[in-house]
Formats: structure tokens, sequence, C-alpha cells
């Protein structure tokens, strides 16, 4: 190994001693130069290799949602004949409402305790999953939500909606 610092400069070698301990022929200087320069590509590949986790991150997050929906319609187009019977109800109890389905409404409503029927709409387990989705961020445990504002509010126009479909359950 050489006495002395072998970076080239313009008028010949730099030829200060090497750094104690340092396996490359540099002087301090040099060696700080060129730990710096090397942070700095890593700094450079850690920031790229980042991003496109990032980016490799956001297009799995794209493809698992198309995934769902896709999956949701495909449910949908299959469900089975007696689902088309199926009505999603909407029982509110006390400060919270259970959004489920039933092909048998009446007697289902004789085994869930509630207040009131607030409303019903056309589906089975698919348009129930998707109303629970929907309404996720005011879910309480299992098919029991908040009676808040927006959950309530679309109970309200499936009620105008579905007004005659409830009484005639009901007749």
């Amino acid at each position: 190994m050489a006495s002395g610092c072998t970076i080239a400069l313009t008028i010949g070698v730099c030829g200060a001693p090497t750094a104690s301990g340092c396996p490359l022929s540099l002087c301090e200087r040099h060696l700080a130069a060129a730990y710096e320069h090397c942070r700095d590509l890593i700094e450079q590949r850690r920031r790229a290799d980042l991003q496109h986790t990032r980016a490799a991150i956001d297009e799995t997050r794209a493809l698992a949602v198309e995934r769902l929906r896709l999956a949701d319609a495909e449910a949908e187009a299959s469900q089975e004949v007696d689902d088309h019977e199926s009505v999603v109800y909407y029982l509110q109890f006390g400060n919270r409402v259970k959004i489920g389905f039933s092909r048998n409404l009446a007697n289902r409503m004789t085994i869930i305790p509630h207040d009131r029927l607030l409303a019903i709409e056309p589906g089975g387990r698919v348009v129930e999953a998707r109303r629970h989705r929907q309404f996720a961020q005011l879910r309480i445990t299992g098919e029991w939500f908040t009676a808040a504002e927006p959950l309530l509010s679309h109970a309200d126009g499936l009620a105008e909606q579905y007004l005659n479909a409830m009484r005639e359950l009901f007749a």
C-alpha cells in the first residue's frame, strides 16, 4: 500500500499521508469526500427504491380495488334465484341500526330486538355487504351500526322509494 494519498490532482497526485487504518490509499480529506459521495449515492438509490416501492404499492392497491369491484359485480350477477326475493333491512334499536338481509323479514323481525323498521331494499348478501362497506365508519360490531346522519338519511331515502313494498310485507 502506498504511503501517500493517490488521488490524482491537476498538478499530480495528492501525496498527503493516508488516513490511519484506511484500506484505501486516501488522505483524511479525500476519504471524507469519498464517504460523502458514496453516502449521497446510497441516499439517491434509497429514495429511488422508496419511490419504486410506493408506486408498486399504489399499483397493487389499485389492482386489489379493481378485483373487489369485479368480484362484487360477479357475485351480484351470480346471485341465486331466491336472493332476488331477499331484502336488505334496516332495523333501529336505540341508537343502533342493524343492516342485514332476509328472505323472510317478518319472521326475522320476531327474532331480532328492535324499536322500528327503518327501511328495506331489494337484495341479498351482495347488497348487504356493499352497505356494510358503505357505512363501515359507523360500525359498532358485526351488522350493528351507529344511528348517525349518513345512515339514517340513506334509510329515509329507501323508505320513500320502497314504501309500497314495505306495506306489502306486513299486509
